[in-house]
This record gives C-alpha cells, sequence and structure tokens, in this order.
C-alpha cells in the first residue's frame, strides 16, 4: 500500500491558504457525508458520525484521533447554486490536488496509484461531478510523491510547525491556527458549528435537524397559488 508523503500534505496544506476556509471544510464535509452524488433541491440524510470522523482525523494531531458515534443525523437540502460555494470562500480557487490530498493525508492507497487516480476517488467519495470540480476548483495538477509507510502525526506536527502553523494543542483549523474544540465536534468546533451559524450559507444548502419531507412535504408552492387571510392588526 501506498501513503502521500508527508512533504506533499504540508504542501497541500499551505496550498489552499486563502482559499479553504473552516466553513469550507464543514461544506466539504457535509458532501462527504450525502452518500449520493449531490442534485440541487434533493433532501439528503447526513450522518453526522461520519462528518465528525472525517473532520477529526485531518485536523487532530494526535495519533489516536477521538472516535464519534453519536447516531446523529442533519437532513440537508443543497440551492441551485451549490456549486459555486468553493468559488466564493476565498481570495481564489482552491486547488483540487491540494483539497484531496489533505482530505486523504492518511488515506492508503494501491501501490499503483497516480494524482489522476486521487482526483477519481475524491470525485466519488465527495459526491462531487468531475465537471463540477472543474469549474469549482482550479485543477492545474501538482507533484504528489507516495511512500510505503504513513508518517507519525508528531512528525507532520514538527512539519507544520515550521511553515508557521499553531500546534500548541492538539488541533489545529485551517487557517494554521490552534483551537481547543475536537475538530469533529459540531457544536464547539470550527467548522461545522461556524458553517450552518450563518445566514449566508443558505444561497447554499439549508441545513437541518429534522426530515425535510416531514416538515414541508415534497412540493414548495407559490404565495400566488393559496388563498390566504389578510390579519389587520386592530386598534
Amino acid at each position: 500500500m501506498k501513503y502521500i508523503n508527508v512533504k506533499s500534505v504540508v504542501e497541500a496544506y499551505k496550498g489552499f491558504q486563502d482559499c479553504m476556509t473552516n466553513k469550507s471544510w464543514g461544506y466539504l464535509a457535509l458532501l462527504k457525508g450525502c452518500k449520493n452524488r449531490v442534485c440541487p433541491s434533493v433532501p439528503y440524510e447526513v450522518d453526522l458520525d461520519e462528518v465528525s470522523n472525517f473532520l477529526e482525523d485531518i485536523f487532530n494531531l494526535s495519533q489516536t484521533k477521538k472516535k464519534y458515534n453519536s447516531g446523529r443525523t442533519l437532513h440537508i437540502v443543497f440551492s441551485n447554486k451549490w456549486d459555486k460555494y468553493f468559488n466564493d470562500q476565498g481570495k481564489h480557487l482552491p486547488n483540487i490536488y491540494d483539497v484531496a490530498i489533505w482530505a486523504y493525508r492518511r488515506n492508503s492507497f494501491e501501490d499503483n496509484v497516480t494524482k489522476e487516480d486521487v482526483l477519481q476517488r475524491f470525485a466519488k467519495e465527495f459526491n462531487i461531478p468531475l465537471n463540477i470540480i472543474s469549474s469549482s476548483f482550479n485543477t492545474r495538477t501538482k507533484e504528489t510523491v507516495f511512500t510505503d509507510s504513513l508518517y507519525s502525526e508528531a512528525v507532520l506536527k514538527s512539519e507544520l510547525n515550521a511553515i508557521g502553523v499553531d500546534v500548541s494543542k492538539e488541533n489545529i483549523d485551517a487557517k494554521k491556527g490552534s483551537v481547543v474544540a475536537s475538530p469533529g465536534e459540531i457544536s464547539r468546533g470550527p467548522f461545522v458549528q461556524t458553517l450552518y451559524a450563518g445566514l449566508e450559507i443558505t444561497d447554499y444548502v439549508l441545513i437541518l435537524q429534522s426530515d425535510y419531507l416531514s416538515l414541508y412535504g415534497n412540493t414548495v408552492k407559490s404565495n400566488n397559488s393559496i388563498d390566504c387571510i389578510n390579519y389587520k392588526k386592530k386598534f
């Protein structure tokens, strides 16, 4: 089996500065949890444990990661402009190889793996069609080195520290900062809670704790087609 070399991982982290925010990674984690290729206006049930464990695995620098097993879910619906999210978050488009390398920084690959294999796997597992990737990310190829063994988190911590990342705590964020809350904590961590706390996110996705269909049904009616009663305030 092959693993991504620690130097390539560090270069990927450097590469997505100023274009992949904490919210961007939270959004990406939700995409991964959808289980199916994303389509607008379709409700998805997202396994929160998968979201949490993904974020914990890549933004926690301890050798032993916290595992989540809450059984909780979120219900989300993507808008017609969901694919524009990554265009709108940073100063420039993130490079898809930087994103994929950091997302897979602890994953194993077949011995004959190529950069193209990583991209194909990313498109499938994060439910983003390749044509959407081409329009939402910078697809310029980057050199990726693979090795026979996975680096230790202590080695990565040292390498990140050398480029100015605050590694004083075990948890880091996407902006070279150190955080107290575990990356996978939905209500306290910097990735998902900050994502759905902002009103601007509704341009891209609705995030609900209850089932979308049970609340709103499978159609949305125009208010022009509904008889409304006008209530006048009486003084």
